[in-house]
């Protein structure tokens, strides 16, 4: 089964209206049809980039996470150019629902919402322990139609809020960009990250419309006979019985692996994508890292992550000695500062 949705990157241009002057930064329009598998979809929203201030976007005061890569669950229609351009009236169909959850509410809330379903969570740029924010994406077993949106968007927004989850109103747009999973360059933020996928059947909009209802309205007064007297019975809904699922306990060892072995990938794509003059700094807090989470338990094959680096750093342009020696910098470093710190998620993953 795969999923289509369309990326889109940062675009710089000046503004031609007459208002501030200077550069104007915003998203691209023109976006970038992708369809994925499961596994791909997974990677991409559980694999966090790591992001530092570039010196032309501190400059211009650009805070970091407009810059950051933006996707949306989406077929947009083609137009007489070839292009897929983003705005609500091009969205044929919605691949996913994806609850923008920006509260403050327990992440462990969030796997109760999702258990027996196929599911991602992911926590965003803004997010710390002591408030949480995430992203949790149900794909679709078969996608909704555009004009349909706004009843789907509803009802899970209903469904989440059974399970005390607020989803954040100004994402109801069906071509609403969301930005992929990425964190500051700031050690306890990278620690704070926290992605998760979860098996099980896709959710069936169709189904998510049939049991959460809109709310029926009141009847208005008809001037005959008795007057109605109150708002009419809620809807049923179905209620979630804690016994009919078996909560998945959260294993910690794997999870501490699995976010490790996604901190090599990340670094290692960071580094192979940087220009001259900001390669060896990312080699050698690539290699503090990985032997922080070596020294942690979470990453056995040290070698094997330092050679993704190297490789890597070698796609960059640096040589054979400097990469060496600069690993090497970075893994005494490691070694001095001391195992990673993982710290729970939330209470209730510690299984």
């Amino acid at each position: 089964m795969t999923w289509t949705i369309a990326r889109t990157a940062l675009l710089v241009r000046r503004d031609p209206s007459g208002g501030e002057p200077g550069p104007k930064w915003e998203h691209n329009t023109v976006c970038t049809p992708l369809t994925l598998s499961w596994r791909e979809l997974e990677a991409l929203l559980t694999t966090p980039s790591v992001r530092s201030v570039e010196p032309q976007f501190a400059a211009l005061g650009l805070d970091p996470k407009r810059t950051l890569p933006a996707w949306m669950p989406v077929v947009l229609r083609e137009d007489e150019l070839g292009r897929h351009m983003r705005n609500d009236g091009n969205v044929e169909v919605v691949s996913a629902l994806v609850m923008d959850l920006d509260a403050g509410e327990p992440l462990e809330r969030c796997r109760e919402l999702a258990a027996g379903r196929l599911a991602i969570c992911h926590t965003s740029w803004s997010h710390t322990l002591a408030h949480p924010k995430a992203r949790l994406v149900f794909p679709l077993a078969e996608p909704a139609p555009g004009d349909m949106w706004p009843q789907v968007w509803a009802a899970g927004s209903r469904w989440a809020a059974a399970h005390g989850l607020t989803i954040d109103p100004q994402t109801k747009s069906r071509s609403h960009l969301y930005f992929l999973p990425a964190v500051p360059d700031e050690p306890q933020r990278q620690r704070d990250f926290a992605a998760w996928s979860l098996a099980g059947p896709p959710l069936r909009w169709p189904s998510l419309l049939a049991d959460w209802p809109a709310r029926e309205s009141v009847p208005p007064p008809t001037g005959h006979g008795t007057p109605p007297l109150g708002p009419a019975e809620p809807p049923a809904r179905r209620l979630i019985d804690p016994n009919d699922w078996a909560r998945p306990r959260f294993d910690r060892d794997a999870h501490k692996r699995t976010f490790a072995q996604r901190v090599v990938n990340a670094r290692a794509d960071e580094i192979a994508g940087t220009k001259e003059g900001d390669r060896n700094r990312r080699v050698y807090r690539a290699a503090t890292a990985l032997t922080q989470l070596h020294l942690a338990g979470a990453l056995p094959g040290l070698d094997a992550a330092l050679a993704s680096i190297t490789t890597a750093a070698g796609t960059a342009g640096l040589g054979q000695s400097e990469i060496a020696s600069t690993i090497a910098s970075g893994v005494r470093a490691g070694t001095t500062n001391g195992p990673w710190q993982f710290e729970p998620l939330t209470g209730g993953d510690r299984g």
